[in-house]
């Protein structure tokens, strides 16, 4: 009887967490997993595990936490695998670690190739109004999602998906996937098609400014930062020098009346206020320092707010 494939399972946050749980409850021999260091969370900082850390101890199978893993991988270096495989791990990976596996290493990327490389392209097909996304198994290589594709799977966006929906789907999309086609990669049915480097787009990490939203860009591209920063960390508007998170945020009337940001009406069935060529209606906010709120719960305390103005 031939011996088991192993694998290195290299990812950090719960969507990894949930995959490479599904992995080893099929039953393939898993000798690590490799995720990024404990970060300290909260008011007093205490250190948090990540979601795969918690997972591997779950089912004793070693963690790897090299803090800067293309200066120092460390004992990972000592691990002998067939396989890699690696689903938003959160550091570049270098050469080193990919000639670790004896028969390859693979990464699991969430767009449909060669569209949105990089590290947030379930945030950027929302911000880019896209219809469909999905998921890629292709290559590892130095250079980012550069890598040959080996199969993908396709999954629609719908009209009012956030990147919280959007994530949940694409997660189930993904254990699915990944094992149909793990059989196939192991017995080299799968083929290596290169990406066509002229269709390339990015998807680059979400910086903490981008949470402020673009209140004088057209109300698709407006709206579709909404969704892809919804419900976390939610994006948000300055009213009397407070952040204010918005979401369930739509088009009210494709109308310019008022000046941009004004707040036009506050009542029970939501906030409205002018963008740049559409006035939006709010049901749902987040007043810095608070927690979440329905306008409808909160209108009448906040009736004050007609006439201000967001920015």
């Amino acid at each position: 009887m031939s011996q088991k494939p192993s694998f290195l399972l290299m990812g950090t946050p719960e969507l990894a967490k949930d995959v490479f749980e599904a992995i080893i409850e099929a039953g393939y021999l898993v000798k690590g997993i490799v995720c990024q260091p404990d970060k300290p969370m909260g008011r007093h900082h205490q250190l948090e595990k990540p979601p795969t850390k918690i997972l591997a101890e779950r089912y004793g199978i070693p963690v790897f936490q090299p803090s800067k893993i293309r200066l120092d991988p460390g004992p990972l270096l000592d691990v002998e695998v067939d396989y890699i495989l690696t689903l938003a791990y959160g550091q570049i990976v270098p050469q080193v670690v990919l000639d670790l596996p004896k028969k390859g290493a693979y990464n699991l990327h969430g767009s449909l190739l060669p569209k949105l490389r990089g590290a947030s392209p379930l945030r950027y097909c929302l911000v880019e109004n896209m219809k469909e996304t999905g998921v890629t198994l292709m290559n590892m290589v130095l250079a980012m999602d550069a890598g040959d594709m080996l199969a993908s799977a396709s999954l629609p966006i719908l009209n009012d998906d956030t990147y919280s929906t959007l994530l949940h789907r694409f997660t189930e999309l993904t254990k699915t996937f990944i094992l149909e086609h793990l059989p196939l990669l192991i017995e080299g049915s799968l083929t290596s098609t290169p990406q066509n480097e002229a269709d390339v787009t990015y998807a680059p990490l979400i910086k903490k400014e981008q949470e402020h939203l673009p209140l004088d860009a057209p109300h698709d591209t407006f709206l579709g930062w909404v969704r892809a920063l919804s419900d976390e960390p939610g994006g948000y508007l300055l009213l009397e020098g407070k952040k204010i998170k918005l979401f369930h945020v739509s088009v009210h009337a494709l109308v310019h009346s008022s000046p941009l940001g004004t707040i036009v009406s506050l009542d029970k069935e939501g906030l409205v206020f002018q963008g740049f060529d559409a006035l939006y209606k709010v049901q749902t906010v987040q007043i810095e320092g608070k927690n979440r709120q329905s306008i409808h719960d909160i209108a009448n305390g906040y009736r004050r707010w007609v006439g201000l103005t967001f920015s």
